[in-house]
C-alpha cells in the first residue's frame, strides 16, 4: 500500500509539472549523479538479422544505435550484471542523439527505478510470429559488485510479458513516449 501511495504522488506531482509532452526537452539543464541507464532495444532474427535501440544515459540524453549492421557480437554470459566496459562496446555504436530528457522527468524516472526488481513477472502470451521483441530495461549501479545489474521492466512482441511492480509498469509508458519504439 505504501508503495502504491508513492507512485500516485510521484505522478501527480509529475503531472502538475507537466501537463503534456512538454517533459521532453531539447535542452540538457543539468547532469544529475546517478548510475542509472535505461535501454529499449529491439531485436529480430526472422527474414535477417535486426538488433536496435536506444539508450538513455545518465546527463538524460536519448541515444540510438544499431549493431545489426556492425561486426560487433555481444554474448550475454553476464547473468544480469554488466560492466561498464560492456555497456560502453554495446552503446558505442550510437549513431544519433535523438534528444535530452529534461532534468525533472530524468530524476522522477530515477525515483522509480531506484524502486524496481527484478520480477515478478506476468505469465509469458504469444502475440505473433516473426515480430521480433522489443525490451525495455533498467540498469542500476551496484556499487558492491562494481556492475550494472539489468532489470527488464517488459517485453512486447512474439512473446509479451512484463514485470507486475508498479513502479516498473509506470516507467514502460515513459520509455515509449521518450523513444517512440514500441509495437
Amino acid at each position: 500500500m505504501r508503495l502504491s501511495n508513492a507512485i500516485i504522488f510521484l505522478l501527480l506531482s509529475f503531472s502538475f509539472n507537466s501537463c503534456s509532452d512538454n517533459n521532453i526537452s531539447i535542452i540538457n539543464s543539468k547532469t544529475i549523479d546517478e548510475k542509472i541507464i535505461f535501454e529499449v532495444e529491439y531485436t529480430n532474427w526472422a527474414w535477417g538479422y535486426q538488433h536496435f535501440g536506444y539508450f538513455i544515459d545518465t546527463t538524460g540524453d536519448v541515444h540510438s544505435y544499431d549493431l545489426g549492421t556492425s561486426n560487433i557480437t555481444l554474448y550475454d554470459t553476464s547473468f544480469d550484471y554488466y560492466s561498464e566496459e560492456y555497456l560502453r562496446a554495446k552503446f558505442n555504436h550510437a549513431d544519433t542523439l535523438r534528444r535530452t530528457v529534461n532534468h525533472d522527468s530524468l530524476r522522477w524516472s530515477y525515483t522509480l527505478a531506484r524502486l524496481v526488481l527484478p520480477g515478478p513477472y506476468s505469465d509469458r502470451t504469444n502475440i505473433g510470429a516473426d515480430m521480433g521483441s522489443i525490451s525495455y530495461y533498467v540498469y542500476l549501479y551496484d556499487p558492491v559488485v562494481t556492475k550494472y545489474h539489468k532489470i527488464l521492466l517488459s517485453q512486447e512482441g512474439d512473446w509479451t510479458f512484463y514485470n507486475t511492480q508498479e513502479s516498473a509498469m509506470v516507467l514502460v509508458p515513459w520509455l515509449k513516449r521518450v523513444t517512440g519504439l514500441y509495437f
